[in-house]
């Protein structure tokens, strides 16, 4: 065999192989479509199949002007497959996550999480259409949850770079949709999807476009209240602390419950004071979140306002009490940065923006009296089982039938746990099932494709 014919055999075997891929991603889009088992992840698929496809086209480019007889064949078939090695392995990591929906262990698990990480991403990011704080060209599809074995729950915003130790998972790349990691022994209580709140959150801070803002917020109520000293510190809380103060808004006081048992930690690391962690000591941070609690509900005027406030301030204080009982040596630093705090979530939360179009992020994202009123209604049922709510109840706020399941496992009988814990998951992911809508998650427009095809140009330009 001649070089010519030997490298006539090599283009045809590289023409098949660049193939391949956007014919397998296609494949996934159909996938997705509306009567497939993946159609919640419909605009998802599609995001990653244009960065796909404008990841392969330099790679179809140059096949087409390369010649079995050129000189430098093998250096260009050289260049293609490498080309070909990291887009296949970007794709590798999304076909691993998406693949976990065909598997009877996680294809329900998974379903919930990615249902209550959308229905928090979906109704705040709605809000905002109808603010005119975002057009619905600019809306965007909802984070994808998968599995990693970690402690806990970690998001990483479009256009950031998600890594496992050291490791680069994308290499140079950068994300063109949302993922949260779920450690998969945390799917299996319902209860503890809470956490998916505070990690949309972080979405949400990057979609909105609120990360200046927020820092010259902060900086402006910390020096106005003389307390600048503590401004390096709390900057450097920053993203975590919006990240608590919304999901709180967005799942009502249960989140305080949720943290309390995810923070329950050796003495040692909760009253630690890390300089290297971006969130607050867990001592703090519990604290932090039982206060804010007494001010989530604003006051309307409305008749179970008052009411509600009360029962709220209760729980704060249960709270309180139950963390400082565990760990009753407080931190020296705990009490002057607790005195911060009013003026650090009024910074991040009840300061009007430019960006909302100067509203607060708390008006963008109520919490109202009614939530509360249904979430503990909704508890009720999943404790005893009687009173079900209507299958619509939680069409708007499916994630509220998380938070009543950590009401109801706070509130349940210690004997016979097993059964009972058992119980609550399997009636809170029904009632997520019967609230959740069949549509579509997400949105796509032209706009929005051209900013993926230009992560993907931005990734090419490296090399490989």
């Amino acid at each position: 065999m001649t070089t010519s014919e030997l490298n006539a055999v090599r283009l045809e075997e590289l023409t098949r192989r660049v193939a391949a891929l956007p014919r397998e991603v296609d494949a996934w889009i159909d996938r997705s479509s509306p009567e497939e088992p993946l159609k919640i992840h419909r605009t998802q698929v599609q995001a990653l199949g244009v960065l796909v496809r404008t990841l392969i086209k330099g790679q179809q480019d140059l096949l087409a002007t390369l010649a079995a007889d050129a000189p430098d064949f093998s250096t260009q078939a050289l260049k293609i497959t490498r080309d070909l090695i990291r887009t296949q392995r970007i794709w590798a990591f999304f076909r691993s996550q998406l693949s976990l929906r065909f598997s009877d262990d996680f294809r329900k698990p998974l379903w919930v999480a990615d249902t209550i990480a959308w229905n928090c991403h979906r109704s705040v990011l709605e809000a905002a259409q109808r603010e005119q704080i975002l057009t619905l060209d600019q809306a965007r599809e909802p984070p994808l949850t998968y599995v990693v074995a970690d402690v806990s729950p970690l998001a990483y915003a479009r256009g950031s770079q998600p890594t496992e130790g050291d490791r680069l998972l994308l290499g140079n790349a950068v994300l063109p949709i949302p993922i949260i990691h779920v450690p998969p022994d945390q799917l299996v209580n319902a209860w503890q999807l809470l956490t998916i709140a505070h990690e949309v959150a972080h979405s949400l801070e990057k979609d909105l476009g609120l990360e200046t803002a927020l820092e010259a917020s902060l900086k402006a109520g910390l020096t106005a209240a003389g307390r600048a000293e503590r401004l390096d510190r709390w900057q450097s809380w920053r993203a975590e602390v919006f990240a608590d103060l919304v999901a709180m808004q967005l799942v009502g006081p249960a989140f305080g419950r949720a943290m309390l048992g995810a923070l329950a930690l050796p003495e040692a690391l909760v009253t630690a004071l890390n300089a290297a962690d971006e969130h607050p000591m867990p001592y703090l941070r519990v604290l932090l979140l039982a206060r804010y609690m007494r001010t989530l509900v604003d006051d309307d005027g409305t008749a179970p306002v008052a009411a509600v406030r009360a029962r709220i301030d209760a729980d704060a204080a249960t709270l309180e009490a139950e963390w400082t009982a565990l760990y009753p040596d407080a931190p020296a630093e705990a009490a002057v940065l607790l005195d911060d705090a009013p003026h650090v979530w009024k910074a991040l939360m009840d300061v009007a923006l430019p960006e909302l179009k100067t509203l607060t992020v708390r008006r963008l994202i109520p919490f109202k009296a009614a939530h509360d009123l249904r979430i503990r209604e909704a508890a009720a049922y999943l404790a005893t089982g009687q009173n079900a709510p209507p299958p619509d109840r939680f069409k708007d706020t499916i994630r509220h039938c998380i938070a009543a399941a950590q009401i109801a496992v706070d509130s349940g009988p210690q004997a016979d746990l097993e059964s009972y814990l058992r119980t609550v998951d399997e009636r809170a992911r029904a009632m997520v099932v019967d609230n959740t809508p069949d549509v579509v998650r997400g949105s796509r427009s032209n706009t929005h494709d051209a900013y993926i095809s230009k992560l993907a140009t931005l990734i090419l330009a490296e090399e490989p």
